[in-house]
């Protein structure tokens, strides 16, 4: 069983290691819980701020320098902990932060002082014992994730402090040529054009060498987000540029091929136009031909014709014959 010790002279501790965490306050009950990675659990009951505490109730957890025995890829060996408790007058305060400790996976010690109010408050005290002791390592683990935080900063920083100036020179020789070759790109297209529009020129790349490596980090970073935009724009104008250039030979190609189709058409519509204009010229051509009715009937009546005067001629030269049959017979 558990009782109260006595009160001890409070040691010069540091409160360096100690992490604290806000007093609960039940029916005239305080709670306040201190945790330390490093400091053994009764430094922290000699803490000067707790003399006047009814409970400091404690626990620890430390790595044991022995191991279990077995020692396999399928169990391999495991750390232990040597751990303890002291309840201060608390019954079962000390067990329940030695548990916490446990299954928070942390080392250390852990202390929860009360102050009694002169009201029993039951099991409810228990959870204020153990919020406090949560709140405490939280504290602690907040800390350490921002020192391990800050420490990968610094090496991103150192990183990026190695890194940056030289990246930065090759972006700005990138940035020149790009910038080079738009302007070509514009003056060519511009150059094909009949309206006479013309194109913003793009402003040149300070010829002055910047001294990066005398920056700050920060600077550095927003410099190259900053020449990555510019990169980002120029691509997209030189891309703008090819499509108009594209465009403007395409054109070109079909007034070609429209040009190359009227100057083959015109031979054959002068062969035409020659051949009309003969025909029209040649009467006898005209006149001769199949399709015309006037010379298809020529002939037929030129044969009419000759067949009336032979017909006249046989009638003449009967009646002649006749007639001098008949002066024979008279005479």
């Amino acid at each position: 069983m558990s009782t109260k010790r006595p009160r001890s002279p409070s040691p010069n501790t540091t409160n360096d290691d100690i992490y604290t965490s806000e007093p609960i306050i039940d029916r005239q009950s305080t709670f306040i819980a201190h945790y330390s990675p490093s400091l053994h659990a009764k430094s922290l009951q000699k803490l000067p701020d707790l003399a006047t505490a009814s409970h400091r109730m404690v626990a620890w957890r430390f790595p044991s320098t022995q191991r279990t025995i077995t020692n396999s890829s399928q169990a391999p060996r495991k750390q232990l902990f040597e751990t303890g408790y002291d309840d201060d007058g608390e019954k079962g305060g000390g067990r329940t932060l030695e548990k916490l400790m446990e299954s928070m996976q942390v080392t250390g010690s852990v202390m929860v002082a009360r102050w009694y109010g002169g009201v029993m408050l039951g099991p409810v005290r228990f959870t204020h014992i153990e919020t406090c002791a949560v709140n405490a390592v939280k504290s602690w683990k907040e800390e350490q994730a921002a020192k391990k935080r800050q420490v990968e900063q610094d090496k991103a920083d150192e990183e990026d402090r190695m890194r940056l100036p030289e990246a930065l020179e090759e972006r700005d020789k990138s940035i020149s040529v790009l910038r080079k070759l738009l302007e070509q790109k514009k003056a060519r297209n511009l150059k094909g054009t009949q309206d006479g529009s013309v194109v913003a020129a793009t402003p040149p790349t300070p010829s002055k060498k910047m001294e990066y490596a005398a920056m700050p980090v920060e600077s550095l970073r927003k410099l190259e987000s900053a020449r990555d935009r510019t990169i980002a724009f120029l691509l997209k104008q030189i891309d703008a540029q090819e499509e108009l250039e594209k465009a403007s030979e395409t054109h070109e190609h079909a007034v070609e091929s429209k040009g190359e189709t009227v100057r083959s058409d015109k031979p054959k519509q002068a062969m035409e136009h020659k051949s009309e204009t003969s025909r029209s010229e040649d009467p006898e051509q005209t006149v001769g031909s199949k399709n015309d009715p006037i010379s298809s009937a020529e002939p037929q009546k030129q044969s009419a014709d000759k067949t009336e005067v032979l017909e006249t001629t046989i009638e003449v030269q009967y009646s002649a014959e006749v007639d001098n049959s008949s002066e024979t017979k008279n005479g």
